[in-house]
């Protein structure tokens, strides 16, 4: 663990969410390494690549409008204090979990993922409280514990019936009241595959995936429009690519939660979101 403050919540009391960007971006730009900021570092740029395909700057950028758009839904839904339980479920290094530990009390906040290497990253750089988890449910954690649960470009990769199976684990965990934020593959992502099979420049990992994903382009379009719930397998045991439609959510998710938003084009981020509560 580094020497950063259990609590960042107090020492950033006055600062808004671009200042702790910019004090983040600084140590990025800088590569300062003194033990007095209370800025996180950050793992070597192999780590970053490994999960998100970016490092540095432009990593740190995307994970902030990341930050933005989910903090923002949680305000709009629930609400956010210091001693409100967050649970960010699939932290893969902590490029999202960092920003928030501006928000929230160290002791609050949780994290957890199926890669050793993110969860050694996560508690060797951030405080609060991270575990590795199986790809299959349950948590180790109580009913009704958490106030906010988000998953980024998590239920973007599993299979319906993996899919399902966590919803049931995320609806136990959350309090009554608490918010559920999810973010899927959008629909033009279908377009987005279509014009990467056209070319031949495959760069990242996901391009190729990309490409052999939901060939049939027509018969997918036509699927995703009646509410379909989109899945292409890629060879990695239960890992693809999955488009899940707004009709799918309120059809199918709606035994566990209730409704809130389907937001299909937040700003530069990529992805779509689904944002749910659990009844009262």
């Amino acid at each position: 663990m580094t020497n950063i403050p259990k609590s960042l919540v107090e020492l950033l009391a006055n600062r808004t969410d671009k200042e702790w960007f910019d004090m983040q971006l600084l140590r990025v730009q800088s590569g300062a390494v003194s033990d007095d900021t209370i800025v996180p570092p950050f793992p070597p740029d192999s780590v970053q690549l490994s999960f998100n395909g970016t490092s540095g700057e432009v990593n740190l950028r995307q994970a902030f409008l990341i930050y933005g758009h989910i903090k923002a839904q949680i305000y709009k839904w629930s609400g956010l204090s210091p001693d409100t339980r967050v649970l960010d479920f699939g932290c893969g290094w902590g490029r999202v979990a960092r920003f928030f530990l501006k928000d929230v009390h160290a002791g609050y906040f949780h994290g957890v993922d199926i890669s050793p290497s993110g969860i050694d990253t996560c508690r060797s750089l951030l405080p609060g409280r991270f575990d590795r988890i199986d790809r299959y449910p349950p948590l180790e954690y109580p009913t009704n514990t958490f106030g906010v649960v988000y998953a980024w470009s998590v239920f973007s990769h599993l299979p319906e019936i993996l899919h399902l199976q966590w919803l049931q684990e995320i609806a136990r965990i959350l309090l009554p009241g608490g918010v559920f934020i999810a973010s899927t593959l959008k629909r033009n992502f279908l377009e987005d595959c279509r014009l990467i099979r056209s070319s031949r420049a495959l760069k990242q990992g996901w391009q190729k995936a990309a490409a052999e994903s939901f060939a049939d382009y027509e018969v997918a379009l036509q699927d995703y429009d009646k509410g379909v719930f989109l899945y292409s397998p890629r060879p990695e045991i239960e890992y693809g690519m999955a488009i899940i439609p707004e009709a799918y959510v309120r059809r199918r998710w709606s035994d566990l939660f209730k409704f809130c938003a389907y937001i299909g084009e937040p700003e530069s981020v990529g992805q779509s979101l689904i944002v749910v509560r659990k009844p009262y």
